[in-house]
């Protein structure tokens, strides 16, 4: 537990709750990261290099630079939403001429990486939809360090037009291949990926459920605005 920031300066709670809450989850994933090295092919769920919007520029080249320390080939990122994400639609933008005519689609026309892909698959297969890779983009980290950025498109249904869009970041080209061969849920989540989630989301409802019974047994409850109050306290 900490009460200041990797900058050294201290967190403040109650005014950037943002902040101290991006900064601990940062850290402490980090961390876990750590523990896993060495055991195997490791899935992140989430970009291997998050943006960290909330934080200092300071702050997020030392998170930056702990993760470079930690990874290596065997860790894989998954990133499972793609409606705000736009790398993909950006790093088209020069070429777009060039790929609205090849494959009717013109990247500029887009707001979000999950809408074009929707549309390039659209128009360029016909069922039944197979499972394809798009990519890849190759984005530098730091100095001397890049990562492989391919998306995954996974037919939920064959003939039906709806698809699971992955975008998938690896330290080696192989990383799409090795999520794309894996067991996927229903949904189109990969089997490993929604397992760790469900799991994640439970024992993250047992911690608030004991944080909450232990705040009543001192006389505190929880509202159903999810903050907590004081009753009965002189």
């Amino acid at each position: 537990v900490t009460t200041v920031s990797l900058d050294g300066t201290p967190f403040q709670s109650i005014s950037e709750p943002e902040r101290v809450e991006t900064a601990l989850r940062a850290i402490l994933e980090t961390e876990a990261l750590k523990k896993l090295k060495g055991q195997g092919v490791i899935i992140v769920d989430g970009p291997l290099f998050p943006s960290y919007t909330f934080l200092p520029e300071k702050v997020k080249k030392t998170l930056t630079n702990e993760r470079l320390k930690v990874f290596d080939s065997n860790y894989i990122g998954i990133v499972k939403r793609l409606d705000k994400s736009d790398l993909l639609v950006k790093s088209l933008a020069s070429r777009a001429k060039e790929i609205s005519v090849k494959y009717k689609v013109d990247p500029r026309g887009f707001i979000s990486d999950e809408a074009f892909l929707f549309q390039l698959v659209r128009f360029n297969f016909n069922p039944p939809y197979p499972i394809l890779t798009v990519g890849p983009l190759i984005k530098e980290i730091a100095q001397g360090v890049k990562i492989y950025v391919n998306y995954l498109v996974y037919p939920v249904h064959r003939y039906v037009p709806k698809f699971s869009f992955l975008r998938i970041e690896s330290f080696n080209r192989d990383g799409v291949n090795l999520v794309a061969s894996q067991k996927f849920t229903i949904d189109g989540i990969p089997t490993v990926l929604a397992l760790a989630d469900k799991t994640a989301k439970e024992l993250s409802s047992g911690i608030l459920r004991y944080i909450a019974f232990s705040l009543e047994r001192i006389g505190l409850q929880e509202s159903f605005r999810g903050k907590f109050e004081v009753l009965n306290v002189v």
